[in-house]
């Protein structure tokens, strides 16, 4: 008997290319703050060319990051994946055929969907000069379940590795192809929290301690300390003063 999953898979529409990482969404309830707080940790500024609901920020002439307000509808502070998607429509189909569930209040140009699993983000058509973020990591309830609906929402593959712990999956677009992302086991004492199943957003700097000092001192939380990152570097997690969740990654 075919599993959900097949079932899904085989009702699907043709793959189209794999999905590769784009700059990630805040959803602020407080844009404004927001843009102060990353322009004095990461010299990010707002464009001033943005109209609309929401906006974008810039790092040099990259767009780094996009936000869109945090309302009623799309729930508090936090930090989105954005999957950069030759044909939009193409890719809505996909996910809504793999099982992904539509977030009420996403714009129709970057629709925002939840994995079964709880898992948010978003699907965006890649603008000209965007700029790559360094890594993505999905904190699942049920990593098979994450990694099944992946591989048939995208097409894309994953690589189980050693991790303390546990394992660790990654995401690549293919075999040889580099890791796109990563997805782990959320622990039992991180769920007794109240955490959930959440992407979190690897932010480039070009020293993690003095990155951390900094955030913590324009009103950050300290959620883990910096520690290596195997094959990444050295990272940490922190949180901004709305709220979202992130890490910064660097040496």
């Amino acid at each position: 008997m075919a599993t959900s999953a097949a079932r899904r898979t085989a009702g699907a529409p043709p793959a189209p290319p794999s999905p590769v990482l784009a700059p990630p969404v805040l959803l602020s309830p407080d844009p404004a703050a927001a843009g102060t707080f990353y322009a004095a940790l990461l010299g990010w500024r707002q464009d001033p060319a943005t109209t609309g609901p929401h906006g974008r920020f810039r790092l040099s002439e990259e767009v780094a990051a996009h936000w869109v307000p945090a309302n009623a509808r799309n729930a508090a502070a936090a930090w989105l994946p954005a999957f950069a998607v030759r044909d939009a429509c193409t890719a809505v189909r996909r996910v809504r055929a793999a099982g992904g569930t539509p977030l009420p209040g996403s714009p129709d140009r970057a629709p925002a969907f939840a994995d079964p699993v709880g898992g948010r983000f978003v699907l965006v058509e890649p603008p000209r000069g965007a700029g790559c973020p360094v890594w993505t990591e999905l904190f699942s309830t049920d990593t098979r379940a994450a990694t099944a609906f992946y591989r048939s929402a995208f097409g894309w593959r994953g690589r189980a590795i050693p991790f303390e712990g546990g394992s660790y999956t990654v995401l690549t677009s293919g075999p040889g192809a580099d890791g796109l992302g990563g997805i782990r086991q959320l622990h039992a004492a991180e769920a007794a929290t109240g955490l959930r199943s959440h992407w979190l957003p690897y932010l480039e700097v070009e020293d993690v301690e003095r990155a951390v000092t900094e955030a913590l001192e324009l009103g950050a939380t300290l959620r883990t300390p910096a520690r290596n990152a195997p094959g990444l570097g050295r990272s940490a997690r922190l949180t901004d003063p709305q709220g979202a969740e992130f890490a910064v990654l660097g040496d």
